[in-house]
């Protein structure tokens, strides 16, 4: 299937989401967006980001301001089953509260705390060892406000230079943040991909999830991960490159590796046979009426 080999940005056509247990339902995770000072007035970006986030099967999502939100998520979280994933997402000074959230439930795991851009001018606690993964996007403006640090040896810093009271409506950070919670935030152990089309950039890291398969029309196409700077010009930056990178398979990134596929912006794709190599062909039952029903019409 063709696709503009000029185009990095992340997306996909024909990536389809099958149970692999007929019946049973997909686990869900349970993910809390978190606004910054002036709630949804400010923090619009967040509102469309939960929006986002709620077309997803297998998240719950809810939104909150980071004044009360935060002794309404302890609590709300406390009732949840203990082996359902905690996702907190936030922005500003609702970023901040992610960590003051997981400190405040010190045996209770979160599989994933996603901070954009958190305040210098309010504490910081730092990540501990309840949070699985935090990522932070760190803000080098020349903003008044943003620019704090989460310290945590789990915490995958990304650096980003873009006025901080947009941040928030970053697109980029949105697919990001939308990848990351869709194949590894939520306990979907029974849920398996099916790839019948291209697999674009940040999509790609369905290869790390070990439950994806592809029929002979997919194809994956990789990067560098980059950052566009003043919204034009578009670098490479690799603690990016290393959100993707760092999910693959060890074959996969051999291949990558091999090919300097994430050393350029351009698109490096992989297609058929090549893809079968290192991804199962789509043969069961269930995933071929999951491609057929995936199928546009002719």
């Amino acid at each position: 299937m063709a696709v503009p080999t000029d185009d990095p940005s992340p997306g996909e056509r024909g990536l389809r989401e099958i149970n692999a247990d007929e019946g049973s339902t997909v686990s869900s995770a349970r993910v809390y967006v978190i606004s910054g000072q002036g709630g949804a007035l400010t923090s619009s970006g967040m509102t469309q980001l939960a929006a986002r986030l709620s077309e997803i099967r297998g998240l719950t999502v809810s939104s909150h301001d980071w004044f009360n939100g935060p002794n309404f998520i302890v609590n709300s979280i406390r009732q949840l089953p203990t082996d359902e994933p905690v996702i907190l997402i936030g922005y500003s000074l609702g970023a901040n509260a992610t960590t003051r959230i997981s400190h405040a439930l010190p045996n209770r795991e979160i599989a994933l705390a996603i901070a954009y851009d958190p305040s210098i001018h309010s504490e910081v606690f730092p990540a501990d060892g309840n949070v699985r993964r935090v990522l932070l996007y760190h803000n080098n403006s020349l903003s008044l406000w943003g620019h704090a640090r989460i310290p945590g040896p789990q915490v995958e810093t990304t650096e980003i230079n873009q006025g901080h009271l947009s941040v928030d409506s970053n697109q980029q950070l949105h697919a990001r943040t939308s990848y990351e919670s869709r194949f590894f935030g939520a306990g979907t152990d029974n849920t398996r991909w099916v790839v019948d089309g291209y697999c674009n950039s940040a999509c790609t890291m369905v290869l790390g999830t070990g439950r994806v398969c592809a029929t002979p029309r997919a194809q994956f196409n990789f990067h560098g991960g980059y950052y566009k700077y003043f919204g034009h010009w578009n670098v490479i930056t690799p603690q990016w490159t290393y959100q993707m990178y760092q999910h693959y398979p060890d074959d996969v990134k051999s291949w990558v590796d091999a090919h300097h596929a994430m050393d350029q912006i351009r698109l490096t794709t992989m297609r058929q046979p090549e893809v079968a190599t290192y991804v199962p062909s789509c043969r069961t039952r269930a995933a071929s009426d999951a491609v057929a029903a995936s199928l546009p019409d002719r």
